[in-house]
This record gives structure tokens, sequence and C-alpha cells, in this order.
């Protein structure tokens, strides 16, 4: 029961750091011709978050504008992190089992129909210790590349990294084997951070720091060998590689988009002026 309580206790304190984060403040030099009244619309990559109305002075002058953006990061985790605590719960009841089965991704079901669970296994996780460090590496990469490609890709992103861990799961491992866990969509988010920053460095486990392109290299190819070897048992590597796999294609995609489309204004922030 503490753990169920300490799960939505902190489920409770990201909904309300998220709420509580200031709104983004832009400023954009201007110049007007004359004294006029314009309404105006902020894309935020090239997605309306903001709409109003502005008085321009005649002169150069700067028009700042406060912006809140919600990350769907913080909510990917939150909804993650309340499924974990509707699972210790049933835990408790000594339902788990059948909560675990029907949710996780069981290859015969799911290819039989019960499709659902191509999604719904990304919020099922064997223990804490696995949340957490799926949850922990979301964190860290997640509002960094949510920011660069804008919430709603990130979001299909989240799901086509996670659909990709699945397929590539079942095309290479046979068996009824329950799939749970988040690891292949964290692994494509985190492969799509190093496909745009390549030379960021980052910490990895155990904290040896490295390029986040060579640390998402070295990744791929300990699961691709721990995948074939068979060495690391009970961990689905191949679902790893696959989230991996999608996320390189993904960003890579992103990035042959944004080099056809003209530059925006400053970090990603694009003001339609409309008279």
């Amino acid at each position: 029961m503490r753990i169920t309580f300490a799960i939505i206790a902190l489920t409770f304190v990201l909904f309300i750091a998220q709420n509580l984060t200031p709104a983004t403040v832009i400023s954009v030099p201007i110049v007007s011709e004359a004294a006029t009244e314009v309404g105006y619309t902020i894309l935020v990559n090239g997605e309306a978050v903001q709409t109003g109305t502005a008085f321009l002075e005649q002169g150069s002058q700067e028009l700042a504008v406060l912006v809140p953006i919600v990350p769907i990061t913080v909510h990917t985790i939150g909804i993650t992190l309340n499924s974990e605590s509707v699972l210790i719960l049933e835990e408790e009841i000594s339902a788990v089992s059948l909560v675990t089965h029907t949710l996780s991704l069981v290859p015969s079901e799911a290819l039989g129909g019960s499709l659902w669970q191509f999604l719904t296994y990304m919020l099922m996780h064997a223990d804490i210790m696995h949340i957490f460090l799926n949850m922990f590496v979301l964190f860290i990469f997640g509002p960094v590349v949510e920011q660069t490609i804008g919430r709603y890709r990130f979001l299909a992103l989240y799901v086509i990294a996670g659909l990709g861990s699945a397929a590539l799961h079942l095309t290479i491992v046979h068996g009824d084997s329950l799939l749970l866990g988040a690891s292949g969509a964290v692994l494509g988010v985190m492969a799509v951070y190093a496909i745009l920053y390549p030379r960021n460095w980052i910490f990895t486990f155990p904290g040896i720091p490295m390029p986040a392109a060579v640390a998402v290299v070295v990744f791929a190819i300990l699961e691709l060998f721990y995948g074939v070897t068979g060495s690391n048992p009970g961990v689905a590597n191949f679902g790893h590689l696959g989230g991996i796999i999608t996320g390189v294609v993904f960003a890579l995609w992103f990035r042959y988009r944004e080099q056809r489309r003209p530059v925006q204004l400053g970090a990603g922030y694009e003001f339609v002026w409309e008279s």
C-alpha cells in the first residue's frame, strides 16, 4: 500500500509542477509604418498555441507575449505512473495476473484480435526499478525532443516507437511470453535526441559520458548482441532495438522535412500577423 501511495503522490507532484510552470516569454522586434491594431497567431513548430490582438505604435518596438506550453512528456509520465499504481493496488487484491495478462502484449492474443495490447503494453512494467529507469530516461530526453519536434509529433513518436518495438520483437522472437514496458518507446525518444543533437554529451549507465550519437550506437550493438546470444534472459532486447531503429528513422524524416521548410522566427516560434 505504501508503494501505491508513493506512486500516486509522485504523479500528483508531476501534475502540480507541470501546471505551475511559468509561461514562456518571447519578444519579437517589429517595425510599424503607422499606429494600428492587428491580430496575431503564435505557432510553435507549426502548431498554433496562442492568438490575440496587439496595438502597434509607429516606429520600432518589441512585442512581448506570454506563451504557456504544457509538455506532453509530463502527461506521458503521469499516465504511466497512474497505470502502475492501479496495478499495485490490483496486486493487493490478488488480481494482478489478470490485469497484467490483459494489458500486456501476448503475441497470440494481440495478433488474434486484442489490438489494444499493442498500446497498453507500454503502460505495464515488471517492477518498480523497471518503471523508474524508463521514466527517468524519458524525463531526461523527452522535454528536449518534445520542444524540438512539437507536442503532437512527440506523442506520435512515442506511440510509433512503441509499435516498432513490438513489431521487431514479434518478428524475431517466437512464443507466447508477455511483452511489457515502455523501454522501446523511451529508447525511440532517446534515438531521436541522438540524431538531432549527436554531439551533446550524455551520461550513460553506469555513469560513463559519451556523445549522444555514440551512446545510441553502443546501445543498439549491445541489444543486438544480447538478443542474438540470449545472454540477457527475460529482457526484450529485440524490442529495445526496434524502438531505437524506429526513433532513428523518425529523426531522419524530421531532419529532412525541416531542411525543406523556411526558417522560423527564433527557437521554434513563428508569428503570423492577421491584418
